[in-house]
């Protein structure tokens, strides 16, 4: 079976942190981006199994992505 892995798109890093722990805890493999820029960024070179995401983002907000 193939490691899953989720990228978590949050500005808040407690959230961040939060989301993160308890998926690590199931045994997924977490990326996180804080922006949309960076988001898009990653998604451009490592497409993930899920993306969890913020809709209220600086620069590029959840809705445009």
């Amino acid at each position: 079976m193939t490691e899953r892995r989720i990228l978590v798109v949050e500005d808040d890093v407690g959230t961040s942190r939060l989301v993160g722990e308890i998926l690590r805890s199931e045994g997924i493999q977490i990326e996180y981006a804080s922006d949309g820029v960076d988001a898009l960024r990653t998604l451009r070179t490592s497409v993930p199994d899920l993306v969890v995401l913020d809709l209220a983002l600086p620069r590029i907000d959840g809705w445009e992505i």
